[in-house]
């Protein structure tokens, strides 16, 4: 391998790990900074990546290596209206789907984060 190629070599590796490993847009960390009530689809794009499906008003996220999913859940004026965070690796549910919530009671104050024991 000639002095060039190896040089060529050393500066792309940084590049190709970057690629590999932090192109993981759908992480945990990533999810909380999607804010209901305030949040646009623009916005959930950039922070997520481009959902696996996109229906009228759910945009949904699956990666089944990891045992994850997320569902974000739009209103009329494209901003969210809920959020879902499904771990299944690690047992956690965090957030809630549209029409779970009681009468009266504001979906902005509303997480369920449950933990289910194997």
């Amino acid at each position: 391998m000639g002095r060039f190629n190896r040089f060529l070599l050393i500066l792309a590796l940084p590049a190709i790990l970057m690629l590999v490993v932090g192109c993981q847009k759908l992480t945990h960390k990533r999810f909380q900074l999607i804010r209901e009530g305030v949040s646009n689809q623009l916005e959930v794009e950039k922070t997520l990546g481009q959902p696996d499906r996109k229906l009228a008003d759910l945009w949904n996220w699956t990666d089944h290596d990891r045992h994850l999913t997320c569902n974000i859940y739009f209103d009329d004026r494209g901003v969210v209206d809920k959020k879902e965070w499904i771990d299944a690796g690690k047992g956690v549910w965090e957030g809630s789907a549209p029409g779970v919530d009681r009468p009266g009671e504001p979906s902005e104050q509303k997480t369920t984060i449950r933990t289910i024991e194997p």
